[in-house]
């Protein structure tokens, strides 16, 4: 469990009998659903269009900025490695990103070629951030810049935040 692996026991550090300070970590995590029908060999359809698609961005960011979070998860990312770039600049937050659907790819080569889908976790940048890595939980192969799978793939990414002296995991 996460309390097992955070370094303090029911509120006190370790041995020093004392709370630590009171900190506040806002998470924020989202599904911010592709809009791919996820049907199509050479090309997925869409359920939406462009103009539909760039609202949905838009708003998205709008609201980001209004929670103000320390840390962003966002899931369904497509493509994930171009949307996860442009986040992590639009929100100036640093960035951990990593493919989990894309059919048939190596590199930016593949088919369905619009589907390169992914998750990502965002850190806000004056927050210490460790990478802890990926798992793949189901689907096929999928690598950093490659796949081969044919059915949904899930996957969870993990990073490791400091705040006030705590490692504090998210997943």
């Amino acid at each position: 469990t996460v309390r097992q692996s955070l370094p303090y026991d029911h509120g006190r550090i370790c041995g020093s009998g004392r709370k630590p300070a009171r900190m506040k970590l806002r998470l924020l995590d989202f599904n911010v659903w592709s809009g791919l029908t996820y049907l199509g060999l050479w090309k997925m359809g869409r359920y939406d269009g462009p103009d539909l698609a760039s609202q949905r961005e838009t708003a998205m960011i709008t609201q980001i900025r209004m929670l103000d979070p320390d840390i962003v998860c966002l899931h369904e990312l497509n493509p994930v490695y171009t949307r996860a770039k442009l986040l992590a600049r639009t929100l100036d937050m640093n960035c951990y990103a990593h493919l989990h659907l894309a059919g048939i790819r190596l590199g930016p080569v593949g088919m369905p070629w619009n589907l390169a889908e992914g998750d990502a976790i965002f850190v806000r940048r004056s927050i210490g951030v460790r990478i802890l890595g990926r798992e793949q939980l189901s689907g096929g192969r999928v690598g950093r810049h490659s796949s081969w799978n044919f059915a949904d793939a899930t996957q969870i990414l993990g990073a490791a935040v400091q705040l006030g002296g705590v490692e504090i995991p998210v997943f």
